[in-house]
């Protein structure tokens, strides 16, 4: 089994340099994929948030032969009005509300709740395909969530921190992440492509070849004879 040489990182430069224009016209191309692929065919998405603050009255936070302290106390209370929340019954309320064409359990993969520093505040984050829709659930939310939870629990109350606002400037596809990718990808593949066909390339070019194929000595060349030489001939 032959030995395969090893290739220094000058000859890889080289070699790389050799190739610049289909290097370049790789990262180029693998530029413009990404891009059209980000414009026309990846799904753009949209969100629309709100910040709610639970309120509960200070004689009923805490019982007093339950040691708690008031952060852990905070955080258990923001995590079951979330739940409560996280409902078929509240995602139904909001389509009723908004009146658009979404099922309950595209809501409930549109929806997403999140606690903020262990606070008595909560963010709900609305993910759609368009960013009117996205602002109307989260207004339905920001509506009806306070109604929803004194429903439940009379002594709950939930204040509005952040109202939720319109932004038509897609979260999703990132256009510059993917165009790098795009571009990473493209001078990669070139770079393969460049390597392996210099790899497996056994035509004979020169004496250098010869001497490093073989291990002979090369004591002398003949100049290359152009095709117009030798029809003369």
């Amino acid at each position: 089994m032959d030995e395969v040489s090893e290739i220094s990182i000058e000859q890889l430069a080289a070699l790389a340099f050799k190739n610049k224009w289909f290097i370049v016209l790789s990262a180029v191309l693998g530029l413009l994929a990404a891009f059209a692929l980000s414009m026309f065919v990846f799904e753009k998405k949209y969100e629309s948030s709100v910040k709610l603050y639970v309120y509960t009255p200070p004689s009923e936070q805490q019982s007093p032969s339950v040691d708690m302290n008031a952060l852990n106390y905070a955080q258990k209370v923001v995590n079951t009005y979330i739940e409560m929340l996280s409902t078929r019954k509240f995602r139904n309320k909001i389509i009723e509300e908004t009146q658009l064409d979404y099922g309950e359990e595209d809501l409930r993969k549109m929806i997403k709740f999140e606690t903020l520093n262990q606070t008595e505040v909560f963010m709900v984050t609305v993910t759609s395909p368009k960013p009117e829709h996205s602002h109307d659930i989260a207004n339905a939310i920001n509506s009806l969530a306070p109604v929803t939870i004194s429903e439940i629990e009379e002594s709950a109350r939930l204040k509005n921190v952040d109202e939720a606002v319109f932004d038509d400037a897609p979260v999703s596809p990132n256009f510059r992440i993917n165009i790098i990718i795009g571009v990473i990808a493209g001078l990669g593949v070139s770079v393969l492509i460049v390597f392996f066909k210099d790899l497996f390339d056994n035509k004979i070019k020169n004496g250098e070849d010869v001497a490093n194929k073989y291990g002979l000595n090369i004591l002398a060349e003949i100049a290359d004879i152009s095709k117009l030489e030798r029809t003369k001939g």
